[in-house]
């Protein structure tokens, strides 16, 4: 693409490959000037995939945050734009749907051939994927055996009761409570330590939960780091190790989309078009792996990667359709098929709800009605858990950091919410608040 100018010399315009983000191609032709505020990145995610008038400057802070060097800030006069490096290529073109910018202009039907052996390869990747997310489900199923979490006890049959409850049994006598709260505050101690050390590349790929930095591999054509990945894999056997509550699901999603491009780029597969298709398709095979819901992967990406990027087209949705199964399908083979919710119903409901006028309207099916208020509840939950999450992020950001270090403030999070989870379990007697829930 041809880099445009706002009153600058003709002379002085330099051709450069401009990065496709978000859909449009980012220059200060449609920039406003304004300033992101200060806050959680996912909030500049959406805001950037949900408005055409982001400033510029918004745009290659938020890349250049998550993928430092990948972007190259060109300053002319008044023209700012980012361009992306013209020398990655695609080096075998029956695995490539990168096309230059004059064969898209003839042949506009070019955007939605997929070559076949790419099909071919896609497959292969989705099988690997697929290993991936069950080595992943494992690690945390067996991490959370030292405090009897994770799957670790009965819910996977009396193998892994036995396995699991290695602290509480060692330490019989101390509150179960209290080996929590110690376990939370080292482990998250210890994942502070790491993200202080790490280089600045991992920096902001090895915090939160995952799915921003994929999504953003998605709309650059960007591919995360194999190394962020593998520290990834370190910092979630930590955080479950500790008694972790958010799911997994995350973590897993970035991992897959890591694979994925690395294994597009060892092949030579380098452009950024190509580079987003093997995304997509690690971030979709992850997210339908991870939740054993084939249909799951290609319906996020028709709902959410559609709105990041403009290269998902209808034959790459159906590339990564098959992508999804394939990648379920061999992690079924490894983890089988475990059914958590049967459907059924008592064989004397239909008497259980007679006797009212509604009744005869509904039938046996009048207490699905009560979908509408747990619907409307959840909503009103879900709401407020967002607008929680999103202000204690921001105390966190711009209060708590300028008092105390950032390693140790992991650790107090994480004693303070274990101390949460402490008092629940002493009012409920259920283990379920610790760990993802199993």
């Amino acid at each position: 693409a041809q880099a445009t100018t706002m009153g600058t010399p003709a002379e002085e315009v330099q051709p450069v490959q401009t990065l496709q983000f978000f859909d449009e191609p980012i220059d200060a032709a449609g920039a406003d000037g304004r300033h992101a505020e200060a806050g959680d990145d996912s909030e500049n995610v959406k805001g950037a995939r949900n408005s055409k008038h982001v400033s510029v400057h918004e745009q290659v802070n938020l890349v250049e945050t998550y993928f430092p060097g990948n972007v190259e800030k060109l300053t002319s006069r008044s023209r700012v734009s980012i361009s992306w490096s013209s020398s990655k290529k695609d080096r075998f073109s029956v695995l490539s749907v990168s096309t230059t910018p004059s064969e898209m202009k003839h042949h506009s039907a070019l955007q939605d051939a997929v070559p076949p052996l790419l099909v071919v390869f896609v497959c292969i990747i989705a099988a690997i994927l697929g290993f991936a997310v069950a080595g992943l489900h494992d690690m945390i199923k067996y991490v959370g055996c030292p405090l009897g979490i994770n799957g670790c006890n009965s819910f996977y049959g009396e193998a892994f009761e036995k396995k699991g409850y290695i602290l509480p049994r060692a330490l019989e006598g101390v509150p179960e409570d209290v080996i929590y709260i110690v376990m939370a505050t080292v482990c998250l101690l210890l994942i502070g330590a790491i993200a202080d050390l790490a280089p600045p590349l991992y920096g902001k790929q090895v915090l939160g939960g995952g799915t921003v930095q994929s999504l953003l591999a998605v709309a650059a054509g960007v591919p995360i780091p194999f190394r962020c990945a593998l520290l990834r894999v370190l910092i979630t056997a930590l955080y479950f190790l500790g008694g972790g509550t958010m799911g997994g699901d995350g973590p897993t999603i970035q991992v897959c989309t890591s694979l994925s491009c690395m294994i597009g780029w060892v092949c030579g597969i380098r452009s950024p078009r190509t580079q987003s298709l093997l995304a997509s398709l690690g971030f979709c095979c992850g997210f339908a792996s991870s939740f054993n819901a084939p249909l799951s992967g290609i319906l996020f990406a028709m709902e959410e990667l559609q709105h990041v990027s403009s290269r998902l087209t209808t034959r790459v949705l159906c590339i990564i359709l098959i992508g999804s199964v394939v990648s379920t399908s061999v992690m079924r083979g490894f983890l089988g098929n475990k059914v958590l919710f049967l459907a059924s119903h008592p064989d004397d409901l239909e008497t259980m709800v007679s006797g009212a006028s509604v009744n005869r309207i509904y039938g046996q099916s009048m207490w699905m009605l009560i979908a509408l208020p747990i619907g409307l509840t959840s909503a009103l939950v879900g709401y407020c858990f967002s607008k929680a999450f999103h202000y204690i992020h921001k105390f966190v950001t711009k209060v708590a950091l300028k008092l105390i270090p950032r390693w140790l403030l992991f650790g107090v999070v994480g004693a303070l919410v274990a101390c949460i989870g402490s008092v629940v379990f002493r009012l409920a007697q259920l283990r379920g608040v610790w760990g993802i829930g199993f």
